[in-house]
């Protein structure tokens, strides 16, 4: 899988379901009503939740693990989609 790359993109992802943006675009958002963008975004912060959970990593480690430019950046990603910070997710889930 292609999480922990930083420059997977949606590009990427076309190419490699072998559709075309257009067809890709009107797919994701009659199934899942996401962009690939949105997919994609979703998909590493899931996966961060998780690895938050099971206390995989630390939280540096898993910015790097699901594919973002640094621990800062993850960590404000992070609280703009649960609405709180990876060490309160991680204090919440112990």
């Amino acid at each position: 899988m292609h999480l922990a790359e930083e420059d997977f993109t949606v590009q990427t992802l076309i190419k490699e379901m072998s559709v075309s943006r257009t067809q890709m675009h009107r797919k994701l958002k009659a199934l899942l009503n996401q962009s690939a963008n949105e997919l994609i975004h979703s998909i590493r912060m899931q996966k961060a939740s998780e690895m938050l959970k099971n206390k995989s990593a630390t939280i540096a480690e898993i910015a790097y693990l699901i594919g973002l430019s640094s621990p800062q950046y993850f960590s404000r990603t992070f609280k703009q989609y649960f609405g709180h910070s990876p060490s309160e997710h991680i204090k919440s889930h112990s």
